[in-house]
């Protein structure tokens, strides 16, 4: 390649071609540089970096999945519960039901009736401590609970409590003359007659023809009469 020399003693290019090759180093350079933006864009795009990518993205979805699967297989491996048997669930209801009528029959019938017993109980101590020696404690109900007894020469009538109403004589006591006096003017068959209190005084319980009739202990005058149940 030939060139020219200048007056001042510098080179030119000799051609035009020296001139265009000139250029096209000069740019050289900067299509380098834009070229490489451009390599890294394809490098990014290409299939091996799109393979790689999508190895992650399962990767990091897997997990979940993995660990899904590893908690159901621990549930598979949990003992199941023992379900109890229809027999026993009976037997215990049955049980339960019956404790109930227990506990609802001693509030509601024991419970009172012991205190019947003990109100009884505390009555007849009562008595024995007054009159030691008595004999035949029969309780009647009529106006009021009382009880009757008697010893060898004396008839009693206690309260409910235990304390003396009244006494009469043994010798008064006279069950004939109130059988006839009930068949006489009431019409009344006695089937049993006993000693009892009216409402104010001694009387004579006599039963019978399907009626109930008080006579005045003292005069056997009429107190009180009604159908027996």
């Amino acid at each position: 390649m030939t060139k020219r020399r200048t007056p001042d003693g510098a080179s030119t290019p000799s051609s035009l071609q020296e001139q265009m090759l000139q250029e096209q180093a000069k740019k050289t350079p900067l299509q380098d540089q834009n070229t490489k933006p451009k390599k890294q864009k394809t490098a990014a795009s290409s299939p091996k970096a799109r393979s790689a990518s999508s190895a992650k993205k399962t990767a990091q979805e897997s997990v979940p999945v993995k660990s899904r699967k590893k908690n159901l297989d621990n549930a598979k491996k949990k003992p199941k519960a023992r379900r109890m048997p229809s027999w026993l669930f009976t037997l215990l209801l049955i049980l339960g039901n019956v404790l109930l009528i227990l506990v609802l029959w001693a509030l509601f019938v024991g419970g009172p009736s012991r205190i019947h017993e003990e109100q009884q109980q505390k009555a007849l101590d009562a008595i024995h401590e007054q009159v030691p020696d008595v004999q035949g404690l029969e309780q009647t109900l009529f106006d009021y609970v009382t009880w009757q007894g008697y010893t060898t020469d004396t008839l009693y009538w206690f309260d409910g409590n235990g304390s003396v109403i009244t006494t009469r004589d043994i010798g008064t006591l006279d069950y004939d003359a109130a059988r006839e006096e009930a068949k006489d003017k009431y019409g009344i068959e006695a089937d049993t007659i006993q000693t009892a209190y009216g409402y104010s005084a001694p009387c004579y319980e006599i039963r019978g023809s399907g009626k109930l009739l008080l006579l005045d202990y003292d005069t056997l005058e009429w107190i009180y009469e009604r159908e027996d149940e």
